[in-house]
């Protein structure tokens, strides 16, 4: 994944690849024919042939790229020969172009490292039970081979360890990051493009909405505070994959008190989360606390998640502190959240003061260079 396409993972390997070259590394990015680093982007882009998988059942109605594997191995492998890189990292680790380009590393005997971002699962029980034997046969077969996988939070690192049976010293936890001052010169949001107005205070929610990401709590809870608090609204931004939200909203009598806006411009997305009062998506399962959540926090806007404070392994997530943590599918602990929010101020401020640290701390973008540099490095002196 690799912008423009709309994803934490796409927006992860743009900043790894464009922090990188800023450090003085040379760095290439082999990606779909689509790739658009963008004119900000100071590193080089080879481009694969290919084209856009239809919006099926099978990927959950997400648009994923294809670069015709196995077709594409041999371009990959001319690239890398000519390229020699020290390390190829592939972000991704069921896309074709991973896979093929974990193979090429192979074979000219390459250090390789993988981020892996996503379970490989589906909602429906049949097509779940066939992906995750692909997945621990012919996935595992080809991530058991690299040199490092790279886990952005415990549940992650859990995954890959029942997954693919690895050693764990090749499991390395390195957590996601944000580009702090790439949020606070972000260009203003103009709502009135997106066809509405917000109301006075903004709850939102950024996220693509498919099954495996469900939005049920959030509404379920939304439609128990949004009694009480006649101000309040809640604006999904993301594509709509799955037609179950709209549907609750308008049996949950919501019509007019949540938007779904659709997918904007990254760039736009810290202009509106400076309109809101509070973030909150996917809690009808630990799906992760995402770069969507971290950039709330930065920006000092209090994020609900129904993550465990240990999430990232490191002690980083602090419940009534710096984040509201309510158990999976609990509407009434989320409703409570969200009203907690509302109206005790003191709180909000505590949250958003906590949330600013922790983001600058913890989840800066020099911190996830710095330990992606000390895994390049070892992989790299334990192949010589």
């Amino acid at each position: 994944m690799f912008p423009p396409i709309q994803s934490g993972s796409s927006h992860y390997a743009w900043r790894v690849a464009n922090g990188l070259e800023d450090r003085g590394h040379e760095v290439l990015v082999i990606s779909f024919r689509h790739a658009n680093p963008g004119e900000s982007a100071h590193f080089g882009c080879a481009k694969l042939p290919g084209f856009m998988l239809p919006k099926t059942p099978l990927t959950q109605r997400y648009g994923l790229p294809y670069s015709l594997y196995p077709a594409s191995i041999p371009l990959i492998r001319q690239i890398l020969a000519r390229f020699q890189p020290t390390v190829v990292h592939a972000n991704g680790h069921f896309l074709d172009a991973s896979i093929a380009a974990a193979q090429c590393s192979k074979a000219l005997h390459l250090p390789l490292v993988v981020t892996i971002h996503t379970r490989f699962v589906h909602t429906d029980p049949l097509l779940n039970a066939v992906m995750r034997n692909l997945d621990r046969a012919f996935l595992g077969h080809v991530w058991r081979k690299s040199d490092a996988i790279i886990a952005l939070d415990r549940q992650m690192y859990r995954y890959i360890e029942n997954t693919y049976h690895v050693p764990l010293d090749r499991i390395a936890v390195i957590p996601l990051a944000i580009d702090l001052p790439e949020l606070l010169s972000s260009p203003e949001w103009d709502a009135s493009k997106y066809g509405y107005t917000p109301m006075r205070r903004i709850v939102v929610s950024l996220s693509h909405l498919t099954r495996l990401k469900s939005a049920r709590t959030v509404l379920s809870a939304f439609a128990v505070v949004a009694k009480e608090f006649p101000d309040i609204q809640l604006v999904f931004v993301g594509r709509v994959m799955d037609p179950t939200p709209i549907q609750m909203t308008s049996q949950l009598g919501l019509k007019g008190r949540v938007r779904f806006i659709g997918e904007i411009p990254h760039r736009l997305v810290p202009s509106l989360l400076r309109q809101s009062v509070l973030e909150v998506h996917s809690l009808d399962s630990r799906t992760g606390f995402d770069s969507a959540s971290v950039e709330a926090m930065a920006l000092g806007v209090p994020v609900v998640s129904c993550v465990r404070e240990d999430n990232f392994v490191r002690p980083w997530l602090q419940n009534r502190k710096n984040v509201l943590l309510v158990p999976p599918r609990d509407v009434n602990k989320t409703a409570e959240a969200i009203r907690d929010i509302l109206t005790d101020a003191a709180l909000a401020k505590r949250i958003s003061e906590g949330a600013r640290k922790t983001a600058s701390d913890s989840f800066s973008i020099d911190r996830m260079l710095r330990d992606l540099e000390g895994l390049y490095e070892s992989v790299a002196s334990t192949r010589s």
